[in-house]
């Protein structure tokens, strides 16, 4: 037994894993040889990782990419630390000096001049070495903690530990980070820092094993990506909530195009995920050590990662992030900045993360409430849901921001303050709960509620992404990301068209419900786009009867869908040694033909690349469509020029948009969504969005003219394309695998939704109004059966009776501190100070594993929302 398996052995509840049947996780270094179809399919996968872009690019200074903001780095101008003030920390005493910090990359040359403590090497991988044979492990390191006045690092006396994860050809296994992890508990390690990617936020060993890595007291910051400038690609572990995910920006304190942003897509089916990267740090053109001798200059989100510090607390206690919510606050507080809130929305949700300071493990007591500090304030209706547990050291607390019925007209700016308790156990030497009092300000702009014509629905509901499943990626034409896992939303890829519609002067909402639980007489138009899933019959039916009875306009813009082609994307998959099926195509176009049935109107037929021009001069690109394989009499088609898949066969024109009017209302279907996708689009396409929108609104100008209305029907519905025989589709349907049901973000007043809002709370009573019972008293009466409703575990029995409660929302406690956790871009070297002298001053007390994180609400793992530096 080696010395590392028997300081394991030692160690309770270390779980000491060697299988190799997991997934890789990747540095993503600059492929070197291009994804080239297997055994002619349309993918093959590089073995040993699922590739995103680089978290560190190796670009040398005469890199083309390097002249954004290059002219700021001269060869002359102030160091790293100097820019970061780290020098004048070094003057104090604090240069990391006795901090244990673990590098989890590509090992380290053992006699490196640069680093001046060197105190372990461990090999995790196949290789029979330590060494560092590709330069990032060298680089990271220098950054950290380098020597050489030409690229110094920010702490210089900080004990370096290496785990090489990483073999010489970039890749690794999740088995050997769950190895590394457990030695690193083992060692007790102050700080890791991991310069990783991926996609996978799902692979449960990895994110479990991270759980327990924060939950040991080490704090780990990791890189969010290299993905940007497109949105919804932000990478794991750095998405986690108990990780400090780590931005890049350049020395002119711009996000650098290259770092990852958006929302996570835990909680995507509530409807909002939550914001990364927590900070952002110097990523590009930062100077780092060679893997042999020298400097060089590099850039990447990991060479921000190992820049990241934090700010220090008064004493151990939680606090939440963002400490103030400002909804009218641009460009920080983007998408939610953009649209303010109006009566009759759906509900606005928005996630705080909490961050417990105060312990491992704590809970909150009672429940949230909200207090409106204004008479606009009165207007809102706030709505609480939060994590049961706060675990490991933080949780969520998700938002439901309502105007209420009887402020249709309304417009102001309304104020208020929620208020929340959170309790951990008592800390070392310790006899009381540790309890901290948060205010969050809160500021909400209220408008009258637009017309309908104004107003669309999005359907998030029907959208399923990687993870769970092997979704194939809309753009058959795009080699580089071989997975659809940008999150496919408004706020993500779909960002460009949000701003558009918004500038155009639509109100945009978002339902994570199914199609049973909104009011279609409120929306001039739903949008269903790149659906995925499939629906009930209950849907169908509703739909129909939205359309032809309350006027909706339904719009639908679906992607690629044949079974051969699915079948030239499969690839093996050597890490899981199986072989991964799509399950479905770009869109699930069976379900989408379910849906559009009972209209007469079908897609189907092999992928569509082409052009379709339209009135005005609009030519829309069909990148990886389908057509329109039948539609009514009376009902209005384009046609596009495709030659077919991969440029293959001759020109010809097939039926890609058709457009009817049904009843009251109208049905509009493309067959490609990738115009509307930021991520991958080869021309937007808001003419025919906007084109679409008119029609739904009941212009009679735009794309339909009586003059070309089909005067018989086109095609057939028989024949359309079939499901996948060979998928099980259960294993990733909500629809297939649930019952029916509305969830807190659908229509207010339906079963599983939010109630609907009453009226105004009237103004609060003052003392010795209305009679001898005073406001004090009768809060008290309200905290106490609160209270006991929660010991007696009537939880929500607690919040039901506040919530009936408006008028006596004040915050029972008072004398807020809200000494909040703040953030500052600073060097490795602060944070490794203040660490240890946080640890030491609080005589012992266990402290938080990181100064900000947030995280997402999905199923059993619920995280929380914020910002992202823009």
């Amino acid at each position: 037994m080696s010395e590392r398996q028997a300081l394991l052995a030692l160690v309770p509840g270390v779980k000491d894993v060697h299988l190799d049947k997991a997934m890789r996780r990747e540095l993503a270094l600059p492929s070197p040889e291009p994804v080239e179809p297997l055994d002619g399919g349309l993918v093959r996968k590089r073995p040993g990782r699922l590739q995103t872009r680089p978290t560190i690019g190796l670009w040398e200074d005469d890199s083309a990419d390097m002249a954004y903001g290059r002219e700021l780095l001269a060869a002359a101008g102030p160091t790293l630390p100097v820019r970061l003030g780290a020098d004048k920390i070094w003057e104090q005493g604090h240069s990391g000096k006795g901090i244990k910090m673990g590098v989890f990359d590509t090992g380290i040359r053992g006699n490196h001049s640069h680093l001046r403590n060197i105190k372990e090497r461990t090999n995790w991988t196949l290789e029979p070495t330590l060494e560092d044979g590709l330069g990032h492990g060298s680089f990271v390191a220098g950054v950290i903690a380098g020597i050489d006045p030409e690229c110094p690092g920010l702490a210089p006396d900080i004990d370096m530990h290496f785990f090489r994860v990483f073999t010489n050809d970039q890749v690794s296994y999740t088995s050997w980070f769950l190895d590394a992890f457990n030695y690193a508990i083992a060692s007790s390690m102050d700080i890791v820092n991991l310069s990783i990617g991926g996609p996978d936020h799902l692979d449960a060993p990895f994110v479990e094993k991270v759980a327990e890595v924060t939950s040991a007291g080490i704090i780990m910051i990791s890189a969010i990506g290299n993905d940007g400038p497109f949105y919804g690609t932000l990478n794991n572990p750095a998405d986690q909530a108990d990780v400090i995910g780590v931005g890049g920006i350049d020395f002119s304190d711009r996000i650098a195009p290259f770092s990852s942003r958006g929302l996570t897509s835990w909680d995507f089916p509530r409807g909002v995920g939550h914001f990364k990267p927590d900070v952002v740090a110097y990523g590009k053109d930062v100077r780092g050590s060679h893997m042999r001798e020298g400097c060089r200059s590099l850039s990447g989100t990991s060479v921000a990662s190992p820049v990241v510090a934090g700010a220090l607390e008064s004493a151990p206690r939680a606090s939440v992030h963002p400490e103030a919510l400002d909804l009218a606050d641009c460009p920080y507080m983007w998408p939610y900045c953009g649209q303010p809130l109006y009566a009759e929305a759906m509900p606005t949700l928005v996630n705080l993360t909490i961050l417990n300071g105060a312990g491992l493990v704590g809970r909150l007591e009672g429940s949230p409430v909200y207090v409106p500090t204004d008479e606009p304030g009165r207007a809102l209706d706030v709505q609480f849901e939060a994590s049961e547990v706060l675990w490991p050291w933080s949780g969520y607390l998700a938002l439901y921001i309502r105007v209420r019925p009887d402020d249709a007209l309304l417009e102001a700016t309304a104020h208020g303050e929620v208020r929340l308790t959170v309790v951990s156990a008592p800390g070392p030497g310790e006899k009381e709960d540790r309890r901290s009092d948060i205010v969050v300000p809160l500021t909400v702009p209220i408008i009258p509620t637009p017309p309908r014509k104004k107003r669309i629905l999005w359907d998030q509901y029907h959208s399923i992404a990687y993870p769970p499943a092997y979704i194939p990626r809309d753009d058959l034409t795009t080699r580089q990301d071989i997975l659809d896992w940008h999150g496919d939303h408004p706020y993500n890829n779909f960002h460009g068209m949000l701003d558009h519609l918004r500038e155009r002067g639509y109100y945009l909402e978002i339902l994570g419900s199914p199609l049973t639980c909104f009011n279609a007489s409120q929306y001039g138009a739903l949008l269903i786009v790149d659906s995925e899933e499939e629906f009930y019959k209950e849907e169908i039916q509703k739909l129909r009867q939205d359309v032809d009875l309350s006027g909706l306009g339904l719009i639908v813009f679906a992607d690629w869908y044949d079974l051969e082609t699915m079948k030239g994307v499969r690839f093996y998959d050597d890490n899981t040694r199986s072989w991964w099926e799509a399950a479905t195509g770009g869109a699930n176009v069976p379900a989408l033909n379910d849906l559009l049935q009972p209209f007469g109107i079908g897609l189907g037929g092999p992928v569509l690349e082409g052009t379709m021009e339209l009135p005005g001069g609009e030519s829309v690109a069909l990148q990886s469509g389908t057509a329109v394989m039948a539609a009514p009499q009376g009902a209005w088609l384009y046609t596009a020029t495709t030659p077919g898949v991969k440029g293959k066969g001759p020109g010809v024109a097939t039926a890609a948009l058709a457009l009817l009017r049904s009843g009251m209302g109208t049905v509009s279907v493309f067959g490609d969504s990738n115009c509307l996708d930021s991520s991958h689009q080869k021309a937007a396409c808001w003419g025919l969005l906007d084109g679409l929108l008119a029609f739904a609104g009941g212009e009679p100008e735009g794309l339909s003219h009586a003059d070309g209305a089909l005067g018989q029907a086109h095609g057939s519905l028989a024949g359309l394309p079939a499901r996948n025989p060979d998928y099980d589709f259960k294993l990733v349907s909500r629809v297939l695998t649930e019952p029916l049901r509305c969830y807190p973000n659908g229509a207010a007043g339906l079963p599983g939704a939010l109630p609907i809002p009453g009226p105004r709370p009237g103004p609060e009573p003052r003392k010795g109004d209305g009679g001898s019972e005073t406001l004090d008293s009768r809060l008290r009466d309200v905290a106490a059966q609160a209270n006991a409703s929660a010991e007696a575990g009537e939880g929500e029995a607690s919040k039901h009776y506040v919530r009936q409660h408006p008028s006596l929302l004040p915050a029972i406690s008072t004398g807020y501190s809200n000494a909040a956790l703040g953030l500052a871009v600073a060097g490795v070297a602060l944070l490794m100070a203040l660490i240890l002298a946080r640890r030491r001053s609080a005589k012992g007390a266990v402290l938080p594993p990181k100064t900000r994180s947030l995280g997402g609400i999905s199923g059993a793992r619920r995280r929380s929302v914020t910002n992202v530096a823009s």
